[in-house]
């Protein structure tokens, strides 16, 4: 006979699956969820751009000169496809 223990895992999983699901699809839908998400200053969110945003996360100096760095990279290859 099988114990509740056994399965219980399973059910535990799947919950967190769906779950996980659910907050992507929640980022996906609703882009201030994301924002409260990540710490970035309101000056680099305020961008419309796409970046690896796990870069931003936090505001210390060296976030910031990678971020200024990235941007710099960003625009130079802008100006160069045009």
């Amino acid at each position: 006979m099988q114990s509740q223990r056994d399965t219980e895992p399973e059910y535990r999983n799947r919950g967190r699956e769906a779950n996980a699901e659910a907050m992507q699809m929640r980022r996906k839908t609703n882009p201030q969820h994301r924002q409260s998400e990540r710490t970035a200053n309101s000056a680099a969110m305020s961008i419309p751009r796409i970046v690896d945003f796990h870069i931003v996360r936090g505001n210390s100096a060296q976030t910031m000169k990678q971020w200024r760095s990235r941007r710099k990279q960003d625009d130079a290859y802008n100006e160069n496809q045009r």
